[in-house]
C-alpha cells in the first residue's frame, strides 16, 4: 500500500503563510521538478488602494516563491529569477504552459482583488520576464481559478480564468458589484491594467498576444467560480471546460450589504445579541448552493453548458477540482472538493468507441511511471 511521510522541512518547503496553490514543473530543463509556490497576502486588502509600484516591493513575510530543485532540497530563487514577491499578490491560481511555443514552460498567475494577473515569459536562462500588459489587452478583476490548454486545435494554448459573475439575471443583479469609470481609469493610470468582473477566455493569436473572447464563446459568467479545468471529457478531440463554483456565504449580496451598512441596524443587532452579535451578522448572509458548469467544446471556440445533461449540476459549494482516468478505461473522471458537504467523485461514462490511447513509458527511472 502507498504511504506518505511529511518532509517539507527536510526539503525546505516548510513556508509559513497563506498558501493557496503550488505548481511543480522543470522550468530550467535540468531534469528535475522545480516548484512555484502561490501565496495569498497576509494583510487585509483594504489597506492598499491603487498605489503604484507596490508589486516591486518584496514582502519578507509572504509573497510568491519560485523554488529551484537542488536534488536534496529546494532553493529560493524568487527575486533573482524575476518573480514578484510583494504583499499585494492575492494569488488564487498558478498555471504552467508554453504560451509562445519556444519550448520553455511559462507561468500564468491569477490574482484576486485589485492586483492584476501575471504572465511570466521563461527566457530560458533561469530568468522570467513579466509580460502580461504587452500580451493581454484586458483581464478579469477578481481572478480565481485558471488553466491553459489548446482549445481550438491550432497548436497554441489558450488561457481561461474564472471570476464571480453570475449567469442568471436575478443573481447578476443582486450579487454583482461594478467599478465606476473613475476607478477603472485610476487602475490603468497606476499600473493595474484593464480589469473587468467576468470570466475571460484569452485566445492565443500566435504572435505573443491574446484576444479576450469569453463572451463570444459563451463562457463569461459561471457565478463564484474557483476551479477551472481544460480537458477533453468526451474524447471527441476537442478540449472542454469544467468550472467548480459556489461560495458558502454570498458576501456580495447587495440587499444584505445595503441593509447592514446602516450603523444603527448593526448597533441594534449587537445590543439584542450580547456576545453573539458578530455570529448573527454572519449567519444572516444569504447562502445558496449553485450547480457547477461543464462547457462542451462545439468547435470554433463555441461552447455549450452540458453539466445538467452529463450529471454534473448538483447544487453545491465547490472549489478545488482535478481530473484523472481513475479506472483506466480511457476517459477522464472528475474529483471535486466541496465546502460543508462530501466531495464529488464523478465516473466518466463516455462511449468507449471514442478516441483514446494508452502509453507505456520505457527508459531509465524515475520517468518509467
Amino acid at each position: 500500500m502507498p504511504s506518505f511521510e511529511e518532509q517539507s522541512e527536510q526539503w525546505k518547503l516548510d513556508y509559513e503563510g497563506l498558501s493557496t496553490h503550488a505548481a511543480f514543473f522543470d522550468y530550467d530543463k535540468d531534469g528535475d521538478i522545480d516548484c512555484y509556490l502561490l501565496n495569498n497576502s497576509i494583510r487585509s486588502v483594504g489597506g492598499y488602494d491603487y498605489r503604484p509600484g507596490q508589486r516591486n516591493i518584496p514582502d519578507p513575510n509572504g509573497g510568491n516563491r519560485l523554488l529551484r530543485n537542488e536534488v536534496d532540497h529546494f532553493e529560493d530563487v524568487t527575486l533573482e529569477s524575476g518573480i514578484y514577491a510583494s504583499a499585494i499578490g492575492f494569488g488564487l491560481g498558478v498555471t504552467i504552459g508554453d504560451y509562445d511555443g519556444d519550448g520553455w514552460q511559462d507561468i500564468f498567475v491569477s490574482n484576486d482583488f485589485f492586483e492584476r494577473d501575471y504572465l511570466y515569459h521563461n527566457l530560458g536562462n533561469g530568468k522570467f520576464e513579466e509580460v502580461l500588459v504587452s500580451c493581454i489587452p484586458e483581464i478579469s478583476k477578481g481572478s480565481m481559478g485558471a488553466d491553459m490548454a489548446d482549445l481550438d486545435n491550432d497548436g497554441k494554448p489558450e488561457i481561461f480564468v474564472t471570476e464571480m459573475t453570475p449567469e442568471t439575471e436575478k443573481r447578476y443583479k443582486t450579487k454583482t458589484t461594478f467599478d465606476d469609470w473613475n476607478t477603472y481609469s485610476m487602475m490603468q493610470e497606476t499600473g493595474y491594467h484593464r480589469q473587468f468582473g467576468r470570466n475571460v477566455l484569452q485566445k492565443n493569436n500566435g504572435n505573443q498576444t491574446f484576444s479576450e473572447v469569453g463572451r463570444q464563446a459563451g463562457v463569461w459568467a459561471t457565478d463564484w467560480s474557483w476551479g477551472a479545468l481544460l480537458a477533453d471529457f468526451d474524447n471527441d478531440g476537442r478540449k472542454d471546460i469544467f468550472v467548480a463554483n459556489g461560495i458558502g456565504k454570498d458576501l456580495l449580496d447587495q440587499d444584505y450589504l445595503n441593509f447592514y451598512s446602516d450603523p444603527a441596524v448593526v448597533r441594534q443587532l449587537l445590543k439584542e445579541n450580547p456576545g453573539a452579535g458578530i455570529k448573527k451578522l454572519i449567519d444572516r448572509i444569504p447562502s445558496v448552493p449553485v450547480p457547477n458548469y461543464l462547457f462542451q467544446n462545439q468547435g470554433d471556440l463555441k461552447f455549450s453548458n452540458v453539466a445538467d445533461d452529463w450529471g454534473l449540476a448538483t447544487p453545491s459549494w465547490s472549489n478545488g477540482s482535478a481530473y484523472a482516468d481513475l479506472d483506466n478505461d480511457g476517459d477522464l473522471d472528475l474529483l471535486v472538493n466541496n465546502v460543508n458537504m462530501p466531495c464529488f467523485v464523478y465516473r466518466n461514462e463516455t462511449n468507449q468507441s471514442q478516441n483514446w490511447i494508452t502509453v507505456a513509458l520505457q527508459g531509465v527511472p524515475p520517468n518509467t511511471q
